[in-house]
């Protein structure tokens, strides 16, 4: 979210990577954030007023009670299903406890939908972290939840 923010802003006074994981985060004055049609505030309103790391647990902490709350739920890890051998056996599982009949695995996508660089799965970022910046990390992150994300596979239930 520091490359691409989105919705959120850094307040005026915010340049460094250490700025933008300790304070504070502002939603966007721009035009082109999404608007929830219905009560027309910003999507993800409720992030303002957050840490980066306050807002990354209060959104694993909603899906994860999803998946904890309800039936016929799937979360998956996307880079698990980038490597086609898990692919085949994510979608294994999957037909058989829902009674599919998936086979195909689609090949790579060629190019980046965001990018659009050939070959590129997923963006890569070239932040720098320094033994400071490492210790607010390491300071603020959730060991527990992060293990789980490490960790995660696919779950299904």
């Amino acid at each position: 979210m520091y490359n691409n923010p989105y919705y959120l802003k850094l307040d005026k006074n915010t340049t460094s990577f250490r700025d933008f994981l300790t304070k504070k985060q502002e939603l966007s004055g721009d035009d082109d954030v999404p608007v929830n049609y219905i009560n027309k505030k910003v999507l993800n309103h409720t992030d303002e007023g957050k840490t980066i790391f306050e807002i990354r647990y209060q959104k694993l902490d909603k899906y994860l009670r999803f998946f904890e709350e309800n039936n016929d739920v799937v979360i998956v890890n996307l880079n698990y299903l980038q490597d086609r051998k898990n692919c085949t056996h994510f979608l294994n599982s999957i037909n058989k406890k829902y009674g599919f009949n998936m086979t195909r695995i689609w090949n790579t996508i060629p190019i980046h939908t965001k990018t659009k660089e050939i070959n590129k799965q997923n963006r890569v970022y070239d932040t720098k972290i320094g033994d400071t910046i490492r210790s607010i990390i390491d300071q603020s992150q959730n060991e527990d939840i992060e293990n789980r994300i490490k960790h995660l596979t696919f779950e299904m239930k």
